[in-house]
This record gives C-alpha cells, structure tokens and sequence, in this order.
C-alpha cells in the first residue's frame, strides 16, 4: 500500500467503534468519497478542519477502502465541494399511479394464477391487466 497525496475537502466526519468493540476510528466524508482514520491525534487535527481542503496522504487497501494516513497542511488550490444534487422524486401528476400499478400488478399475478400466461405472452397478459385497471378507474371518475 503506497501513500498517495490528494486534495480533501472535509465535508463531515462520523466517530465509530469497530465491529468486535476494541478499535475507535473516524471516517471523514470528503470530495473524494468517505475514508478512514485510526490516528487520534491526526483526527482531532481533521475535525477541526470540517469544511477547508487539506493536502493529505492517504492510502487504499485490497477492498479499496481509502484510509487517511497523515496531513501535510491546507492546500494551496482549493479543491471544489461536491456539488448538492437534488434527489427529490419529482411529483407525478397522477398520485394514484403507485395504488394503480399494485392494482395492475395483482390483476396480473390472478390472470397467471388462473392460466392465462403463455410462456412468451407476458407482455400481453401485463397489457390485459393495465387495461383492466384504467377501465375500473374510467368507470368510477
């Protein structure tokens, strides 16, 4: 395992125990993903940095976890935070669709269950139950 340099930004920091109980660590969520560090001087010296970019080295083991090996200080070039992403579902203008698509999906697994399904008709049989679905809807609008 070889010692890289990278530019951190810190973004957040976790304080953890390992699973048998005997080993306290930090993972650092970063620019560059969540790492490790077993070091207590060394994490204290991170935490402190929450939100700054520091020049560390850091180190990959076989699974390809990253775990941070030391600091050389405050990067000289700013290494640029995640961007936020908006991971909100967009809003459908139908709220039903999820009551409907279980409604198709029941509709279908009845129509196997009796004999309906021709291996390779699937689709048509699905296509039956989505049909079945929007007539019951239209009928009580």
């Amino acid at each position: 395992m070889e010692n890289k340099k990278v530019n951190l930004f810190i973004e957040d920091f976790e304080h953890k125990v390992s699973r048998d109980g005997k080993t306290n660590y930090t993972r650092f969520k970063t620019n560059e993903g969540w790492m490790a560090c077993f070091d207590k001087a060394l994490i204290d010296d991170v935490v402190k940095a929450k939100g700054k970019t520091l020049e560390c080295e850091i180190t990959e083991d076989e699974k390809k976890r990253k775990v941070l090996q030391a600091v050389v200080g405050y990067a000289d070039e700013e290494a640029t935070p995640p961007k936020e992403i908006d991971v909100t579902p967009e809003k459908s203008d139908n709220r039903n669709t999820t009551m409907y698509t279980s409604y198709a999906k029941d509709i279908f697994i009845a129509l196997v269950a009796g004999g309906e399904l021709v291996q390779g008709k699937e689709n048509d049989v699905m296509k039956t139950a989505i049909d079945l679905v929007k007539q019951a809807r239209d009928a009580f609008s």
